[in-house]
């Protein structure tokens, strides 16, 4: 199953230098453009830890960049009366191409859920990696307190209770 990757995701695990985590999990992920505008925005706005996402995309070519095709738009446009242009992006590509979507935006994940798109997170991505033995229980923790510390307001307060 292909992976299409939200900002929220992305974001998260560049602010910890760990983005080799999804390759190491799904091989090839993708991104929306609109996913990519926000990255863009984000580097412009002065988050430089994004800059290595930018060039794993121009160099290790492992993340990609697609666009949404003419089925997805109509699902798209309808999205975004709710939702970012990135959610809504990834939404509607992950329903109607059958892809695992990753993000941490709870209206996404809700909107996904109606569209029975199979779904994880950054939660997801940091147990899975425990479990894979790719990173240890406590390395996994120390990156799940520097995002919250940035500002990712996770569901749980230690990844401890990921893994139970």
């Amino acid at each position: 199953m292909s992976v299409l990757a939200n900002n929220t995701v992305i974001t998260n695990l560049a602010l910890v230098n760990r983005l080799d985590l999804l390759e190491k999990l799904f091989g090839n992920v993708y991104i929306s453009s609109e996913v990519y505008q926000e990255i863009e925005d984000g580097i412009e706005y002065g988050y430089n830890f994004l800059y290595r996402t930018k060039q794993i995309i121009d160099e290790e070519k492992w993340l990609s960049v697609i666009n949404m095709e003419t089925p997805e738009i109509k699902i798209f446009s309808e999205l975004t009366k709710f939702l970012h242009l990135g959610e809504a992006s990834c939404i509607a590509i992950a329903q109607k191409r059958k892809w695992l979507f990753l993000t941490d935006d709870n209206d996404a994940r809700n909107y996904a859920l109606k569209f029975s798109i199979a779904l994880s997170g950054t939660i997801g991505v940091l147990r899975d990696s425990v479990y894979a033995d790719f990173i240890t229980l406590d390395e996994g923790e120390k990156y799940h307190q520097t995002m919250v510390e940035y500002g990712y307001r996770s569901p749980i307060k230690r990844l401890k209770d990921a893994l139970k």
